[in-house]
This record gives structure tokens, C-alpha cells and sequence, in this order.
């Protein structure tokens, strides 16, 4: 009994419920309590959308950095606009030294993704002799391309002092890091692209890049159709040197 003469009823807790992604990439979680006889509580209906796996495993920075892969196959699965936001602003939390805010993302629409998609498929066909294999690989590379759930470009305004432009890629890059490990708490896959390619003229253009910007990559994102393999990795022992 409390000093104001009330009642309070207890709840304890038995155990961590669901764990998941909430609007804009905030984490919430739901805890599951033992009620005293004859106290009850609503039930919410979860939507089924929100029941895929293994969006509500919780999983730390550790597991998601062991479990981050470039995929190179995604489903249909469209992505919702709040994915794409709440993980770009993860990419805003990255170190960044002079607090230059040194990027600016471009989302790719159908259109968009079709000049890339038309400029990537003619790299590729360029470098066959064969013009019937060489259609081929066009096609199917656009194919590839268009049927991307989500398509993001990194763009790195260019700074004029060469040190600060060097710690500007630094730190936006660990911003695309961020973003990647993000994903996979997300149940979601990326692989991330580079390349002379993103300096052409075509897709700069598309994506509407200024004199004084660079592409520094653009990451595809979706749903994994499969998860590869890891690829062997040499341990860091092997390249670590300790000073006295």
C-alpha cells in the first residue's frame, strides 16, 4: 500500500519481448509482464507486414558487423520511404572532425535508375567483341538495375583545402558504414558500388551533381533473395604491430 492509502499494483517482468525498428530507424521494444489475477491489458494486433524475420532479432553492433554482406540478388520486396530516411540518418552520425556535414544523398526513382541503368549496361556491353552477346549483357544489366528496391548516391561536396577534403571522404564513408550496418539490423541487404563510372558525365547529370561535388558511391539496398557465404578474411593479429 502506498502513503496515500491507494493500492499499487506490481507488474514483473519475465521477459524481453520484441525487438525491432521503429519510424525512422529508432529502436523500441516491447516487455512482457505478469499480471496479478483479474488485471488485464488490451492486445494490439501487429500488422503482418511487421512480422518478417529477422527484423525483431536483437542483435548488437558486433553481430551486425559479422553479418553485413554485399548482396548481389534482392526480392521484390518494395522498401518504405521510412526505411531509406531512418537509415540516412544514421549516415549523419558518423565522426566528422570539423563538423563539415561533408554529404548529400539522392535517392534514385524509376527514371533515374534507368540512365544509370543505361549507362552501366553500355560500360558493361563495351567490353565484349561478340555484338549479340554484347546486347545481351545490356539488357539484362539494366534488368538488374530497374529491379533495384532502393538505389542511394553519396554525394561529397568537395572542400577546397586538401586535408579537409581527405578527412571529408573519411567521414563519409564511415557515414555509409553506419548506414550499412543499420540495414542488416533492419533485415535488409546492401552492396555498395564505385568506380570511374560514377564520374561520367551521364550520371552526373542524372543525379544533378555540381562542379564542385564528387559521387563517392551509391549502395543498393533491398531484401536479401540469399545470403552469401563470408569470403575468408585474414585475422588482424597478422596485421597488427604493438609498440612498446
Amino acid at each position: 500500500m502506498s502513503e496515500d492509502g491507494r493500492h499499487r499494483t506490481r507488474l514483473h517482468p519475465c521477459s524481453l519481448g520484441l525487438l525491432g525498428p521503429g519510424s525512422k530507424g529508432v529502436t523500441w521494444a516491447v516487455r512482457l509482464f505478469i499480471l496479478p489475477p483479474g488485471c488485464h491489458l488490451p492486445i494490439f494486433r501487429i500488422p503482418n507486414r511487421l512480422l518478417r524475420l529477422p527484423r525483431f532479432q536483437a542483435m548488437n553492433v558486433s553481430d551486425a558487423v559479422r553479418r553485413r554482406r554485399s548482396i548481389k540478388r534482392f526480392t521484390a520486396r518494395p522498401l518504405d520511404p521510412e526505411e531509406l530516411a531512418g537509415l540516412l540518418e544514421l549516415v549523419v552520425l558518423a565522426p566528422n572532425h570539423r563538423m563539415t556535414e561533408p554529404w548529400r544523398f539522392v535517392v534514385l526513382g524509376p527514371r533515374a535508375k534507368r540512365a544509370w541503368a543505361e549507362i552501366k549496361g553500355e560500360s558493361r556491353a563495351g567490353r565484349v567483341d561478340d555484338a549479340e552477346v554484347a546486347e545481351a549483357i545490356r539488357r539484362r544489366t539494366i534488368e538488374d538495375i530497374e529491379s533495384l528496391p532502393g538505389l542511394i548516391a553519396f554525394i561529397q561536396p568537395l572542400a577546397d583545402a586538401p586535408d579537409v577534403r581527405e578527412e571529408d571522404y573519411a567521414t563519409l564513408y564511415m557515414g555509409i558504414q553506419n548506414l550499412l550496418l543499420g540495414a542488416v539490423d533492419l533485415g535488409l541487404g546492401t552492396h555498395v558500388k564505385t568506380g570511374g563510372e560514377l564520374e561520367g558525365e551521364g550520371l552526373r547529370e542524372a543525379l544533378g551533381v555540381g562542379d564542385g561535388e564528387r559521387v563517392v558511391a551509391l549502395v543498393q539496398i533491398g531484401e536479401p533473395a540469399e545470403l552469401p557465404a563470408p569470403k575468408p578474411r585474414t585475422a588482424a593479429t597478422h596485421r597488427t604491430t604493438w609498440l612498446p
